[in-house]
Parts: C-alpha cells; structure tokens; sequence
C-alpha cells in the first residue's frame, strides 16, 4: 500500500513540473521561441503545458495582433483535442473577428483560413450548423 501512494505522489509531482510558470520561461525569449517550447509539449499530448506556454506567450506579446491570433488560435486548437468545443469556439471567433477590422491586411492571412477550418470542423459538435 504505501508504495502505491509513493507512485501516486510521484506520478502527481512529475505532472505538476510539466506545466511551466512565467517565471521559468527566460525573459529574452521572443514569441517565436516560445511557440516552439508550446508545440514541444504538445506532441507529447502535455497539453495544458502547451497551453500555460501560448498564454505565457499572450502576456508577454498580445499587443501584437498577429502574436494574439496565433496564441488564440494555438488554444483553441488545444481545447478541440480535448473535446472543449464551446471555448474553442469562443476564441476561434475572436480570431476570425479580427480579420473584419480595420489594420487586418497586417494580419497572417493563414490564421483566418485554420480558424475557419477548426469552427467549421466543431460546427456539430456546437449544436449549429
């Protein structure tokens, strides 16, 4: 029995080290950098480390539209794998609203095409259509 419990804090303090904190992320690093350390994670299926990674990047270059949508996007994309479809929504529509505005020619035209992609794919699963 108590070697159950030592795997079970064990398994519990390795998940806790994979979710990074803003403070352990090098200041000098620019957003591109930080995508990278996000897509890390997420092809080892650490998605909420991928996502603590896109928000850190949010906090520190959402001024920039194209580093907003790109983070937004990210999450959303996230949040489809794990069958949050409603959020995922959300944050795709912030996206794709950016493109209606004025300055959107500024914007990667890239991220409009994946938002549509993505909200058309969960379309069903929202109960519209």
């Amino acid at each position: 029995m108590k070697h159950i419990f030592f795997i079970l804090l064990l398994c519990s303090l390795t998940a806790c080290a994979n979710i990074p904190k803003s403070a352990d992320v090098p200041l000098e690093l620019g957003y591109e950098e930080i995508i990278v350390l996000a897509q890390r994670e997420a092809d080892v299926n650490n998605y909420r480390g991928a996502k603590a990674y896109y928000e850190i990047m949010l906090d520190r270059f959402g001024t920039d539209a194209n580093v907003l949508n790109i983070g937004e996007f990210e999450i959303a994309h996230i949040l489809i794998k794990q069958k949050k479809y409603e959020q995922a929504a959300v944050l795709l529509r912030q996206v794709l609203s950016r493109f209606e505005g004025t300055g959107s020619a500024l914007l990667k035209p890239e991220y409009r095409k994946l938002a549509e992609n993505d909200l058309k794919k969960i379309e069903d699963k929202l109960g519209t259509k």
